[in-house]
C-alpha cells in the first residue's frame, strides 16, 4: 500500500473513532464591519448543519461532557469562540429547534471593533440555559504566546472570574484565542483549575490531553457537501 493509501485509511478510521469538536465564530447574513467573511455563518446553514448532525445519531455535549464521553464516537461537540452578540440571538435559539448543546467561550472584548459582544443580560440568560455551557477565553482576545506571564495570567484568571460571575459555578473550560499557547500557558490553565482546554488544530482524536483539544473550524463557505466531507475527515477539502 502507498503512503498516500495508508494517510486516507487513517483519515477514515479517525472518521469512525473520534468525537467531532467543532468551532464556530459568529452568525448572521450579513457581516460586520471589520471581521473575516469566512468567520461568518449563515443562519440557514448552520440551521442545516445542526440537523444533519441529529439525524445522523450525533449526541451533543458541552465540552465539560465530552471528557466524560471519551469513549463514545458519535457525540459532537459545538463550540463558539469570542462571545458575539449574535450567538445568542441567531444561534442559541436553533440550537433549542434541536434541542443541541454547545459551549461558548467569552472574551470580554474582541479584535473585531464593530461586532457587538454578548451583551450582561445575554450572559444571565446563557449562564440558566441548560443547553449552554459558558467558558473562558481571556479578557481581551489576548494571544497567549506573546504576553508575559503576569499579563497572561491576568487575562485567563480575569476572564474565569467574568464567566463565574454570571453562572456562578466554577468555569471549567477554555479556548486559546488565536489557538496560541506555549507549555507555560498549558501549565497555568491547569494550575487555575480548567478540566479541558481547544485549540485551533485541525481533525478528530482521541482525547488523550484534555489541554490540546482538536477542533474543526466550520467557515461561512462550507456548503452541504464540504460539510459531510468536514465530519468524515476533519477537514473540509481532501
Amino acid at each position: 500500500m502507498t503512503q498516500r493509501g495508508k494517510s486516507k485509511n487513517n483519515l477514515c478510521e479517525g472518521g469512525q473513532h473520534h468525537p467531532r469538536v467543532l468551532m464556530y465564530h459568529a452568525f448572521g447574513d450579513v457581516v460586520p464591519d471589520g471581521m473575516n467573511p469566512a468567520l461568518c455563518v449563515r443562519p440557514e446553514a448552520f440551521d442545516w448543519q445542526v440537523a444533519l448532525l441529529k439525524g445522523r445519531g450525533y449526541v451533543f455535549v458541552t465540552m465539560t461532557e465530552l471528557l466524560e464521553q471519551a469513549g463514545v464516537a458519535k457525540c459532537v461537540a459545538l463550540t463558539f469562540d469570542d462571545g458575539f452578540a449574535d450567538n445568542a440571538e441567531i444561534a442559541v435559539p436553533i440550537l433549542h429547534k434541536h434541542q443541541a448543546k454547545a459551549t461558548l467561550f467569552i472574551a470580554q472584548k474582541s479584535d473585531v471593533g464593530a461586532a457587538r459582544m454578548l451583551s450582561g443580560e445575554q450572559l444571565n440568560a446563557l449562564a440558566s440555559d441548560p443547553l449552554i455551557e459558558l467558558g473562558a477565553h481571556t479578557l481581551n482576545h489576548a494571544n497567549l504566546s506573546r504576553v508575559d506571564a503576569v499579563t497572561a495570567e491576568q487575562e485567563i484568571a480575569g476572564s474565569k472570574a467574568y464567566v463565574e460571575s454570571y453562572t456562578k459555578r466554577p468555569c471549567v473550560s477554555f479556548a486559546y484565542p488565536y489557538g496560541r499557547f506555549t507549555e507555560e500557558t498549558v501549565a497555568l490553565v491547569r494550575r487555575l483549575g480548567f478540566r479541558s482546554a481547544v485549540t485551533v488544530k485541525k481533525g478528530f482524536a482521541p482525547l488523550t490531553d484534555p489541554y490540546r483539544i482538536r477542533r474543526t473550524n466550520v467557515l461561512r463557505s462550507c456548503g452541504g457537501l464540504r460539510f459531510r466531507i468536514l465530519l468524515w475527515f476533519g477537514r473540509d477539502r481532501l
